[in-house]
């Protein structure tokens, strides 16, 4: 069986949406499928970017660049023409090119621009064509009358078009089930990672003291960055021990992150909260293996209840034990003081107390990373959901 993926985002090194989908392809390529990524649109802005093949394979994985560059123009109105032609190769192959196929699947379709013709033109050309969405449509976009017209469009006259739906949550497949024809099917795709190699002997600690590893945005509506910090700084206080708090990625790309210094300095934390700045994937992972510990500290509002952080699968990976909040899909895998730690939303106090306990217990430490890896073994192994999507593409692809 082959697939042909559909993706305007970086490949193959990038963020979470990178990552998801990577693991996506994996899961299909371990499990005997054809696997053709095709990168819809140059996607870097910088020239000493890692990602600047136009095409390759990456852990098995083929993919290709339709731009002919990864390496966006930095005039406007050249971006903007750059688009254009990028939509119509899109297009293009996608008549073209598909005829061996036996499903599409789209990656962040779930927009207002050119893609929502893709499911149009697929049912014209008799291709069966899926849409994975992994969070909630136009969630962070501004509140508004555009926003709610592109919202009742999308779902409306886009979702109607496609043979099937891969969410990452229970959410999404319940809102996505209200809209879809009957006969489309839907498929829940939780986060993905694959076992790590556990052994820290092989490298030496990024730091000298026990730290805290924050691997998600640095925004606080999406990952509460600001509370986890003032829970560390509560319970450091507490703790009476030297302890970091290491934050990665470009710091310069969060929307708070003013706010982020003032707190830090206000609370004379200049030398307790690190900022690695972007680390490659052997960097992040030497972080990763020696993190004391993890938090995830989401809040209750739509774009976290929909979605699914995939950071939360890699620091199972890792052993790191983990301090997560009662919010969306959490509630489905996690159990309090069993697999995670778990505390209310936005609740400082109950957070500076988890940190606290996993600072002390060691025993409690141990047994949360312990149990919490056996989610890797069936809910979110990569082979396993690989396997699960193949027989979900194979089953629904015969409509025509």
């Amino acid at each position: 069986m082959q697939v042909i993926i559909y993706f305007n985002s970086s490949y193959p090194y990038g963020a979470a949406a990178t990552n998801r989908v990577h693991q996506l392809c994996k899961g299909l390529h371990n499990n005997e499928v054809d696997v053709n990524l095709i990168i819809t649109n140059a996607t870097e802005s910088k020239s000493d970017t890692l990602n600047n093949q136009i095409e390759g394979t990456y852990e098995g994985i083929r993919f290709k660049y339709l731009s002919k560059t990864t390496l966006r123009s930095k005039g406007l109105l050249l971006r903007k023409a750059e688009d254009i032609i990028c939509y119509l190769r899109t297009y293009k192959h996608l008549v073209f090119s598909t005829k061996s196929s036996g499903a599409i699947l789209v990656i962040g379709g779930a927009t207002f621009d050119y893609r929502v013709l893709i499911p149009i033109i697929a049912r014209i050309i008799r291709k069966y064509v899926f849409l994975e969405i992994n969070e909630y449509p136009f969630v962070t976009r501004k509140n508004g009358s555009w926003k709610l017209f592109i919202e009742f469009f999308f779902f409306r006259f886009v979702v109607p078009w496609y043979n099937g739906f891969i969410v990452i949550s229970e959410h999404l497949a319940k809102e996505i089930d209200r809209y879809k024809v009957r006969k489309a099917r839907i498929i829940k795709i939780p986060i993905l990672s694959e076992l790590q190699e556990l052994s820290k002997s092989g490298s030496s600690a990024p730091c000298s003291v026990p730290y805290i590893i924050h691997a998600g945005s640095m925004i606080e509506q999406k990952d509460g960055i600001i509370g986890s910090l003032k829970a560390f700084a509560m319970a450091r206080r507490e703790l009476e021990m030297d302890i970091y708090y290491l934050i990665t990625g470009d710091p310069s790309l969060s929307p708070d992150y003013d706010i982020i210094k003032r707190f830090i300095q206000d609370e004379g934390l200049e030398g307790s909260v690190v900022f690695t700045g972007y680390l490659d994937k052997n960097e992040l992972s030497d972080y990763l293996h020696h993190a004391s510990l993890a938090i995830v500290n989401k809040s209750p509002n739509k774009q976290n209840e929909y979605c699914f952080a995939t950071k939360i699968s890699e620091y199972i990976a890792f052993g790191i034990p983990m301090i997560l909040t009662r919010v969306g899909e959490v509630r489905h895998y996690f159990t309090d003081g069993y697999n995670a730690l778990i505390v209310e939303p936005d609740d400082v106090v109950q957070l500076a107390k988890a940190i606290v306990k996993l600072f002390s217990e060691r025993a409690l430490v141990e047994s949360l990373a312990s149990n919490a890896l056996k989610l890797l073994a069936k809910d979110f192994n990569t082979d396993y959901n690989g396997a699960r999507l193949k027989d979900f593409l194979a089953q629904n692809s015969n409509q025509y």
